[in-house]
């Protein structure tokens, strides 16, 4: 659950951040954390209409806009009367844009054109303006509309445009006639309105429409997400706007003290500046950020983890990598760590985990499929595989027509086992290598690819006696010099050199990449 509470930003936020009140001047604030209450304490509550959903967000729960139907409506009330002075800071997701633009939140329930000539005096809207590369450009608007005439002014920008399914936080201030414009904490551009702001006036039953325009035109529907939605009587300042971009650090702060707990971060091998004064996150061993001071890397494999993943690793939300192999974790890998949309490189491999990474994709697919019976199991596969950005397109199989089967090198550093689930996952099977033609086509169709992969073969149940993990016949090899021979233990699993095409036993150093093979499409 979100709070407002100011004291919250002294635990979390950087020092520079520290002085700001972002409730000072709060008339009303939209966490939609399962509801569309206003937690001000204005009452200015939400009316939910059409279909609309509470999901993930950037800071704990989001509302969910289709596009079509949904949209939230907001009663007028004196305490939303801010036509001089107002500000507005917001996150919102895109999911997909339209021809003509899309309305995020609008306080523009009429005008000159609907046959009203004095009713529009005092209004605003924030909007989404399309392009063609599936970008946006953000645009703020207010007007006056006085005795029938047409009057507005926008202030957006072409050079940061809102990308398609990555969250960004919007603030958006108009301070006596001059309109400024914030992209993720960050001045953007002002400029001072052609309205004549003097002469505004507010009419009462001028409602706020979020996700939809004032007319219910289902063409300026907003589809996407929109999350942590605030409103104030007063011009937002620089620091304050920093804050509030900022309080999502919160969360990946408390996601940072939460891994350190679960997994005995007192007993790491290095745990250099963990747990230090708020701020300094981006500095404690293995923690990389991006320019916004947001984790986008943890890396601490073979550091002396020893405990459970929490769940509260969801909350990294910009996190592209998490490296955690050669460690003692147990128990679970948590099926929330799906939900980090930016995730692309994953290493659990030399843990004791219960379950995999594969297996966890596998399961949100059959989660998936039993709510519809419109796609086949490989197809819903591969497209929560590549929206989700973790793993291969599969569908780009290499053919080969001497035996008729398909193979995919997948580019993921995993352990064999791990390899051989992934495999089984998506209805195939970790490669055998029956025939010297096979061998030639392996090495000559992926060798441009990448040095090395593990495939099927296996010698665990009888040392020394291989075989393949399908039960083919084992009745061809290709061993390097020397090989097999144990050389750092008990190797059980069979790597390839695609520059060679000679086998090599192996266990402790997997290869960056393993092959998937099917007897059919």
């Amino acid at each position: 659950m979100k709070t407002i509470y100011t004291i919250l930003l002294f635990l979390f936020i950087p020092l520079n951040y520290l002085l700001a009140d972002i409730n000072d001047g709060l008339v009303a604030y939209y966490p939609f954390d399962g509801n569309a209450s206003d937690k001000s304490g204005n009452e200015n509550n939400g009316i939910e209409h059409g279909e609309i959903e509470y999901v993930e967000g950037i800071i704990d729960r989001a509302i969910f806009f289709d596009g079509a139907t949904g949209y939230i409506q907001v009663q007028d009330s004196d305490t939303l009367d801010t036509d001089h002075v107002m500000s507005i800071s917001l996150w919102i997701k895109p999911i997909s844009y339209s021809n003509s633009g899309s309305k995020i939140i609008s306080k523009w329930y009429s005008a000159p054109w609907s046959g009203c000539s004095n009713c529009g005096n005092g209004d605003w809207l924030v909007g989404l303006s399309t392009s063609e590369n599936e970008q946006n450009d953000i645009y703020f608007s207010v007007a006056n509309f006085p005795e029938g005439s047409d009057l507005s002014d926008s202030i957006g920008t072409t050079s940061k445009p809102i990308s398609i399914n990555r969250w960004s936080q919007l603030s958006f201030v108009f301070d006596n006639g001059k309109l400024i414009l914030y992209i993720n904490g960050e001045y953007v551009t002002e400029k001072i309105s052609t309205v004549d702001y003097t002469s505004l006036s507010e009419y009462t039953y001028d409602d706020i429409f979020i996700g939809q325009f004032w007319n219910h035109s289902n063409n300026y529907n907003f589809h996407g997400l929109i999350d942590d939605l605030r409103l104030y009587n007063k011009s937002l300042t620089t620091n304050e706007i920093s804050s509030l971009y900022h309080m999502h650090n919160a969360y990946e702060r408390e996601s940072l003290i939460d891994l350190y707990n679960s997994t005995n971060g007192n007993n790491w091998s290095n745990n250099t500046f963990w747990l230090g004064e708020p701020g300094t996150e981006c500095t404690w061993f293995g923690v990389n950020c991006d320019e916004s001071n947001c984790v986008k890397a943890i890396h601490l494999f073979s550091n002396n983890l020893n405990g459970t993943i929490p769940n509260s690793i969801k909350n990294l939300k910009h996190l592209q990598s998490l490296l955690l192999h050669g460690n003692n974790l147990n128990g679970s890998i948590p099926i929330e760590i799906l939900q980090i949309e930016t995730l692309e490189s994953i290493t659990f491999y030399d843990n004791n985990l219960s379950n995999t990474i594969i297996s966890l994709v596998n399961q949100k697919v059959q989660d998936e499929l039993n709510k519809t019976d419109k796609i086949g199991i490989k197809d819903a596969i591969y497209a929560l595989q590549i929206a989700s950005g973790h793993f291969t397109d599969l569908k780009n199989k290499k053919y080969n027509a001497q035996n008729k089967h398909y193979y995919q090198l997948v580019e993921e550093k995993m352990s064999w086992e791990e390899a051989l689930d992934y495999c089984q996952n998506i209805s195939g099977y970790l490669a055998s290598i029956t025939s010297s033609e096979e061998n030639d086509f392996i090495v000559n169709t992926f060798s441009k690819n990448i040095s090395s992969c593990w495939i099927g073969g296996n010698d665990i149940l009888n040392e020394g006696v291989w075989e393949w993990c399908n039960n083919d016949e084992w009745n061809f090899s290709n061993w390097s010099n020397g090989e097999p021979n144990n050389a750092l233990g008990k190797e059980d699993f069979l790597m390839i050199n695609l520059s060679t095409g000679q086998w090599n036993d192996e266990r402790l150093y997997p290869p960056p990449s393993f092959l998937c093979e099917w007897d059919d499409k």
